[in-house]
């Protein structure tokens, strides 16, 4: 995701008040939002679906290209479109891919080693 522009967490999308967004990443063509779920699924029917219509209207709003809802969970959503299901243990995988072309000895591998070691074990 080259271009990221910017990120927020626990972000209301389009200033309502309503539909609170886990993680928000905007970049130079793009909105991504994040909904993270551990030993939990959707709150509310629906939820990844609206997610999905807030993305389109927030991408729009900012002149934006494309839109998609990340919904990080072990539990799969009801599949609507625009969502790109992830589990914790793919989470793991893209750390300790990026940590094997970093020093094995800094503190921030080793920490990203054990953050990645600790979600693989969410299922």
């Amino acid at each position: 995701m080259r271009g990221i522009q910017r990120v927020v967490r626990e972000n209301y999308p389009i200033g309502n008040g309503e539909h609170r967004i886990d993680i928000e990443i905007t970049g130079a063509e793009f909105v991504i939002f994040l909904e993270v779920k551990v030993n939990a699924g959707e709150t509310k029917s629906g939820q990844i679906e609206q997610y999905g219509k807030l993305a389109k209207i927030k991408a729009d709003s900012l002149g934006k290209q494309h839109h998609a809802v990340m919904y990080l969970s072990e539990t799969p959503p009801a599949a609507p479109s625009k969502c790109i299901p992830l589990r914790w243990k793919d989470v793991a995988r893209s750390i300790q891919s990026v940590a094997r072309h970093r020093e094995p000895d800094a503190l921030s591998t080793r920490l990203a080693l054990l953050f990645a070691a600790h979600v693989s074990r969410f299922h």
